[in-house]
C-alpha cells in the first residue's frame, strides 16, 4: 500500500469544467450540457471548501450543497468510469514518481484497478462526483465493501491515500502455523509495536477490518508460499546455502518495499517465512 499524489496542473473546479466539456448531449436530453455548465458556478464554492478541508484533514466537517433532485441527477451523471478525462486522470494518479504505473488497487494491494472510488460518497455529496481529490483508483471489490460508508463518530473509516501518510514502519504482521511445506496456516493482523501515532493507527486498523483485508490476504497466501518454497528448493539444488538464500530473499524484500510499500502483504509473508525456523527446518 502506498500513498497517491494528485499531480493535476489545473485546479479542482477546472477539472470539473474539463469533464463537462468532454460530455455530449443525448438524443433525449439536448440541454444536459447547458445545465451542467450552469451548475459549475453553483458548485465552485464547495470545491474550494473541499480543497480547504482536505488540506487540514477535516473532511468530516463538510456540509452538503442544497440542490434539487434534478440537479443531483445531473451531477451524478458527470461520473462515468469510461469518460476520457477520468480515464486519463486515473492513469496519472496511478503512475508514481518513477513513471511506473501502479495497476494494483492501493486500498487492498490485492486486485487490479478497475474503478474509481469516491472517498466522500457521491450519493451523499453528488457535488463531488468528479472532484479530482475525491477520486481514488480502486478495485470493484473494495468499492463494493466501502459503498457509502466513510465515517464513524465523525472519524474516517478508511485511509485517505492522499493525506493519511503511511508510515515507513511495520504495522502488518502474520502468524504462521507450519505443519508441512504443503500445509502452512497464516493469519494476518495489524499491531502497533512501532508506536505509530494512535489517530493514524486507528484508521489503519479500521481500513483493514472494514475491507476484510486479513481474509483476502489469507486467501492469496497459498500461491505466495508455493512460489517461495519452489524458489528455495531450486536454489538448494543448485548448491546455494540456506544462509545465502535467506539473505537474498530478505534483501529483495527490502528493495521491494520501496516500490510496493513497507506493509505489502506479500513481502510481510515472505519475510515471516524466511525467518521462521519451523519453516526452514522442513528443507
Amino acid at each position: 500500500m502506498k500513498n497517491l499524489k494528485n499531480n493535476l496542473s489545473s485546479n479542482s473546479i477546472d477539472f470539473m469544467r474539463m469533464v463537462v466539456s468532454s460530455m455530449r448531449n443525448t438524443a433525449d436530453d439536448q440541454s444536459r450540457k447547458t445545465r451542467l455548465l450552469s451548475l459549475i458556478t453553483k458548485v465552485d464554492p464547495t470545491y474550494s471548501n473541499y480543497d480547504s478541508k482536505l488540506s487540514t484533514n477535516t473532511l468530516p466537517l463538510l456540509t452538503k450543497l442544497i440542490i434539487s433532485a434534478s440537479e443531483k441527477s445531473d451531477l451524478l451523471s458527470l461520473y462515468s468510469y469510461k469518460n476520457s478525462k477520468l480515464t486519463a486522470f486515473r492513469r496519472a494518479i496511478s503512475t508514481d514518481t518513477s513513471s511506473t504505473y501502479q495497476a494494483t488497487c492501493q486500498y487492498c494491494t490485492v486486485n487490479s484497478v478497475n474503478s474509481l472510488d469516491h472517498f466522500v460518497p457521491k450519493d451523499l455529496f453528488p457535488e463531488f462526483s468528479v472532484h479530482p481529490s475525491n477520486l481514488v483508483p480502486s478495485c470493484t471489490e473494495c468499492n463494493s465493501k466501502k459503498l457509502v460508508r466513510w465515517l464513524n463518530n465523525n472519524q474516517h473509516l478508511f485511509l485517505n491515500l492522499y493525506i493519511d501518510l503511511l508510515p515507513n514502519k511495520q504495522y502488518l504482521f502474520v502468524e504462521l502455523n507450519v505443519i508441512s511445506l504443503n500445509k502452512i496456516d497464516v493469519n494476518f493482523k495489524v499491531d502497533n509495536p512501532n508506536n505509530i501515532p494512535i489517530p493514524l493507527y486507528t484508521i489503519i486498523s479500521s481500513h483493514y477490518t472494514e475491507l476484510d483485508l486479513f481474509q483476502r490476504f489469507k486467501d492469496k497466501s497459498s500461491d505466495i508460499i508455493i512460489e517461495l518454497t519452489n524458489s528455495i528448493q531450486a536454489s538448494l539444488s543448485n548448491g546455494v546455502s540456506m544462509p545465502m538464500i535467506q539473505q537474498i530473499i530478505l534483501d529483495t524484500c527490502s528493495r521491494d518495499k520501496q516500490h510496493k510499500g513497507h506493509n505489502y502483504y506479500q513481502i510481510i509473508l515472505k519475510e515471516a517465512l524466511i525467518e521462521s525456523s519451523n519453516y526452514l527446518s522442513l528443507f
